[in-house]
């Protein structure tokens, strides 16, 4: 061996190297051969090096989990993290549960908003109820939506958290107003190529009130 076991730092490196290839044999009867082979030349127990080698085990594992999953580049948005604002502080934030207000969420987040909207409009209230309203997955994704609120705030004081919870539903206005100004500009050129002057003019009507 090119390591001298009679010192401390080789012989630590010695069994490292050992050990990280040990946890690679597959047959048990073969492992513990070489692992009491090990343990007589550091004088160390079989026991004692057979626990670190299963830490190697379990790092190769984690490193190889990392690499299969896929990587997301999605980042929690404005629908997201309000409705994370009203999971974990509902009581601040009555004023914004409106179904009025469902314009501006879209996919599941709009299913979960609606039924915390619908859920308030009910009851005047957010008790444990609510937790029967949400599916599985919808309760799972919310208490994630939670969670980043919670670790993004949980110093501030409460008036920090209720600005920041208007900032958010202000660029939550402004998107959903994005959003319509867009579906209503494509029914407008739509209108017109099917030569609808009725309907154009309804719609230009309602568009207008994103110019005045």
């Amino acid at each position: 061996s090119e390591y001298d076991v009679s010192d401390l730092e080789q012989s630590k490196a010695f069994c490292d190297m050992y050990l990280g290839l040990l946890s690679g044999v597959k047959h048990p009867l073969e492992q513990e051969t070489y692992l009491n082979k090990l343990a007589s030349k550091v004088s160390v127990p079989a026991a004692e090096l057979k626990e670190r080698m299963f830490s190697f085990k379990k790092r190769e594992y984690s490193r190889i989990k990392k690499q299969e999953e896929p990587k997301s580049s999605r980042k929690f948005g404005p629908q997201e993290y309000f409705l994370g604002f009203l999971w974990q502080y509902k009581e601040y934030f009555a004023d914004y549960v409106k179904e009025d207000y469902l314009y501006l969420f879209e996919g599941d987040e709009q299913n979960i908003y609606k039924k915390f909207a619908s859920y308030y409009n009910a009851c005047a209230c957010f008790d444990e109820g609510l937790l029967s309203e949400l599916e599985e997955d919808e309760l799972e994704k919310v208490s994630v939506f939670a969670l980043y609120v919670e670790n993004r705030v949980s110093e501030w004081r409460e008036e920090d958290i209720k600005q920041e919870a208007e900032r958010v539903f202000k660029k939550l206005k402004q998107e959903g107003m994005r959003r319509e100004q867009l579906d209503l500009t494509a029914r407008i050129r739509q209108a017109r190529l099917d030569k609808d002057q009725d309907l154009e003019n309804k719609l230009l009507k309602q568009y207008a009130q994103y110019i005045s």
